[in-house]
């Protein structure tokens, strides 16, 4: 296939996905606003049977609906799966209105990097790989709906339907956010529960009687960040809630708390520290417990994903767009699932921007028709096996 009538053809269709993202940017879809991720799932769903895609939907209670469209979805070759997600983080009417705009090679927006940019982009890939008569493989995007909270509003169904449409796929492409020069084959995974401890209140005047829940979360605090390594296993203690006046002796405080490991055998390290420290009383006559919040999988660096992320970078040096070095990334995000269904995967092959998950959030124009090259490239020299 002449793939230099493919890089064409994205050049050519660029500026309508900047349009399309600007349309389901301004959708503001907060993972639990289910009317507002199904809102960008209609709007999604319409463009792709436009396209006369295979669509597969999934409804959820809680949490938005899931698609999977296919392109060439009768070939007997092994897919090439994408995937992005539609929810943000933002409440309604943080970016003002409308929430979208436009300056110069940027574009602002509510999810506009994470990961919205990645929808626009891999259909972008897909149309112009289906106007220049690709037809070797199926090409999946399978979007998803609670990825921002770890998939608790459909108590991780969206991640089995995401698994099961990926099922038998020559690479998984997700379409997070693109930092120039890397290539995401691992990234942490994260744990979030709350410590709930009860003492005993009374007249600060009587402090002796007492017994101080606060207290003993500093104690817990303190030896649960201790040791925290970057490269290994750390503890977050994000959120502390306790006491009422300054003069009781505080009776009930909560911690929450996020812990993030590279590895299932480092999840299981980091669970017994939390439990240890939670069965310990450093203020005697308090007592303990936890309640799980959430939790994702660590995406494990596998001899499958060096091999996707190696030929993920000849395929960019190849056509011109410079050399992509292994990272390890200590963000979640859903490919650890795909990793761990022993799916080749590598991340982060969305558009450029930065400061995801704050107002400035932003994505570099001029990125999306590069990066997008890079997928279509990928794609359509795809082996049968990494």
């Amino acid at each position: 296939m002449d793939i230099s009538k493919v890089f064409n053809e994205i050049d050519k269709l660029k500026d309508k996905y900047i349009n399309i993202l600007v349309d389901i940017c301004n959708i503001e879809s907060k993972s639990d606003d289910k009317e507002g991720v199904d809102k960008v799932g209609d709007y999604l769903w319409s463009v792709a049977g436009k396209m006369g895609y295979a669509i597969k939907k999934k409804e959820f209670a809680k949490a938005g609906n899931v698609y999977s469209f296919t392109l060439n979805p009768d070939s007997e070759k092994s897919p090439v799966s994408l995937s992005a997600h539609m929810d943000t983080v933002f409440e309604k009417g943080v970016f003002g209105y409308p929430p979208t705009r436009i300056e110069g090679d940027f574009i602002y927006g509510p999810g506009v990097q994470d990961c919205k940019g990645g929808i626009a982009q891999c259909l972008l890939v897909m149309e112009s790989l289906k106007n220049c008569g690709y037809k070797d493989r199926p090409v999946k995007l399978i979007l998803q709906s609670d990825e921002e909270v770890s998939s608790t509003l459909s108590d991780k169904g969206t991640l089995d339907f995401m698994v099961e449409e990926a099922k038998g796929s020559a690479a998984f492409l997700n379409a997070e956010g693109h930092t120039r020069g890397r290539i995401t084959v691992a990234r942490k995974g994260i744990v979030k529960k709350r410590i709930i401890i009860e003492g005993r209140a009374c007249h600060a005047g009587a402090y002796t009687d007492g017994i101080s829940a606060v207290r003993e979360a500093a104690y817990k605090i303190i030896e649960l960040e201790k040791g925290s390594d970057v490269n290994g296993i750390t503890f977050n203690c994000g959120v502390i809630k306790g006491g009422t006046v300054p003069n009781i002796i505080p009776e009930h405080c909560e911690i929450g708390v996020e812990y993030r490991f590279k590895t299932i055998a480092q999840q299981k390290e980091a669970e017994e520290k939390i439990n240890r420290i939670v069965n310990t009383s450093y203020v005697a006559g308090t007592k303990s417990h936890i309640v799980d919040i959430g939790a994702r999988i660590p995406m494990e660096r596998t001899a499958a994903n060096e091999r996707l992320a190696q030929f993920a970078n000849d395929i960019s040096v190849k056509y011109g767009f410079g050399e992509l070095k292994m990272y390890e990334s200590p963000g979640g995000a859903d490919g650890a699932y795909t990793t761990y269904a022993g799916i080749p995967t590598v991340d982060s092959v969305g558009p450029e921007g930065a400061d995801c998950h704050s107002v400035r959030e932003k994505v570099v124009l001029s990125s999306i028709p590069r990066l997008a090259k890079l997928v279509a490239a990928m794609i359509i020299e795809c082996p049968d096996e990494i």
